[in-house]
């Protein structure tokens, strides 16, 4: 695997750790990461996903410090893709999926035996189904922050309050494309997840707006591997129905009452340390 050589030197909290840019080929492009090797022994590394859209760099930061400081490695993933709205839309939902599992890969060559997984908003959904059709000894803990949950009817209310058209015209506009084997080609300036307007292929429109059961991710949390707690926010709008997914299961929905932003670097650590697994997975 290819991988950058550039260094950074991060300061994190009382101690620095050493960054490292890394890169690997994906669909004829190429994705990075950031990566911080663990510094205690017996620990593991997160593989943390962020949301392609809303991006929260300040929360980020204080995850990766949070968890550094506690000795684990880290490996922060840039979801490759159009999220800046120019150009043409071709990312699909289904991209991030492949790309936690590539850096999942990336991280099992370079001998890593135990890999939690941190996902938020959007990222939080795709670590999820992933991990719903992985089976491996080194998957370790899944912690999911305000996950996407996704209802068609809601879905198709918030597109036109937020972008002032009906939805489902584009969505059979889109579908006659995919029939016709024209999935890759354009419709011209349309609004988008957070873009006003843009140019998005078919195949991408339906990928982030049809009717697909997995973009909910309260129905996947049967399905996970192993442990895995969500953490939401008392706005979450889909909190009452993870909690419902999560009776009688493996996974735990914890309220954070200041909000996720806020509250999240505090115990992330925490329900890591609790679930004490690294020093098995060596």
């Amino acid at each position: 695997m290819k991988y950058g050589s550039m260094l950074l030197l991060l300061v994190l909290g009382t101690s620095s750790a050493v960054a490292e840019t890394v890169e690997r080929p994906f669909n004829g492009g190429t994705l990075e990461a950031e990566y911080i090797a663990p510094s205690k022994a017996g620990r593991g590394v997160v593989l943390l996903y962020p949301d392609t859209v809303r991006a929260d760099e300040e929360g980020r930061k204080s995850l990766q410090e949070a968890l550094t400081r506690a000795g684990y490695g880290v490996l922060v993933a840039r979801p490759g893709g159009d999220a800046d709205c120019s150009g043409v839309w071709r990312r699909l939902h289904r991209d991030g999926m492949d790309e936690v599992g590539g850096w999942f890969d990336w991280l099992l060559q370079r001998g890593i035996s135990r890999v939690h997984f941190l996902g938020s908003g959007r990222g939080g959904n795709q670590v999820a189904w992933f991990l719903a059709r992985s089976r491996h000894p080194a998957l370790g803990t899944a912690i999911l922050l305000d996950p996407m949950v996704w209802r068609r009817d809601k879905e198709t209310k918030r597109y036109e309050e937020e972008h002032g058209r009906p939805l489902e015209p584009l969505l059979e506009e889109a579908r006659e494309l995919r029939e016709q084997g024209r999935s890759d080609e354009t419709l011209s300036a349309i609004g988008f997840l957070h873009c006003e307007a843009v140019d998005v292929t078919a195949a991408a429109l339906l990928s982030y707006y049809a009717d697909e059961p997995n973009l909910d991710t309260s129905r996947l949390l049967d399905d996970l591997p192993g442990p895995a707690t969500v953490l939401v926010g008392p706005d979450h709008e889909g909190r009452q129905r993870l909690q419902r997914a999560a009776e009688g299961g493996k996974t735990k929905v914890q309220l954070l009452e200041k909000g996720v932003e806020e509250g999240a670097p505090s115990v992330v650590a925490g329900i890591l340390e609790e679930r004490g697994e690294d020093a098995a997975g060596r």
